[in-house]
C-alpha cells in the first residue's frame, strides 16, 4: 500500500498527505493547502512577530479560549481594542518593569519578554480597568499575587540577597 504525498509549495518537500491542512469546499469535496503545516505556521509566526498587534490578536484569542474552558466562572469583559488601548498607553513596556516588551513567536516556547495579559487584581476577572501588559517573566513571578504581595517578595529578596 503506496502513501499518498504532497509536495510543499514552500520548503518542496514531499510529504504525508497529513501534514497538510485540509479544506471543505461548499460543494463537500475535500481540498488540502498547498503549504504544509510547519511552513503555514513559521509564515503565521513571522506575521505575527512582525506586528505587535497582530501578536496581541494572536495571545487575546489564546487566553479568552483557555480562560473560557479552564474558568467559566471568571469574568471575561474586555476586547481586543481594550488590550491594544493598554499596549498604546503603556507604551510597549512593562507595567511592572518598565522593560520593552517583545512580540516574537517562533514555534520554541515562551519568551521571557513578550507581552503578557495580566490580572492587576487576580481574584477578579479580565475586565477594563483589571488588566495591564507585563512580560511573560514578570507574570509567572507574579502568579496570582496582588501587586502589594508581589512588591514585598521582591524588596525581600533584594534586601536578603544585598546582606548576604
Amino acid at each position: 500500500m503506496t502513501e499518498d504525498k504532497k509536495t510543499c509549495s514552500v520548503c518542496r518537500k514531499s510529504k504525508p498527505m497529513e501534514q497538510f491542512e485540509p479544506k471543505v469546499r461548499p460543494t463537500g469535496t475535500i481540498s488540502y493547502r498547498k503549504t504544509c503545516r510547519s511552513c503555514y505556521q513559521k509564515k503565521r509566526y513571522q506575521n505575527v512577530t512582525q506586528d505587535p498587534y497582530k501578536f496581541l490578536a494572536l495571545i487575546f484569542t489564546q487566553l479568552k479560549s483557555s480562560r473560557k474552558k479552564k474558568r467559566p466562572d471568571l469574568k471575561w469583559d474586555i476586547t481586543l481594542d481594550d488590550v491594544i488601548d493598554v499596549w498604546d498607553e503603556q507604551e510597549g513596556r512593562c507595567a511592572l518593569s518598565g522593560v520593552l516588551m517583545t512580540h516574537a513567536k517562533d514555534g520554541q516556547g515562551k519568551k521571557e519578554l513578550n507581552a503578557s495579559l495580566d490580572r492587576i487584581l487576580p481574584h477578579e476577572g479580565y475586565v477594563v480597568g483589571n488588566i495591564q501588559l507585563v512580560t511573560h517573566r514578570v507574570n509567572i513571578m507574579k502568579h496570582n499575587l496582588s501587586e502589594d504581595m508581589f512588591f514585598w517578595w521582591c524588596k525581600n529578596i533584594i534586601d536578603f540577597k544585598s546582606k548576604n
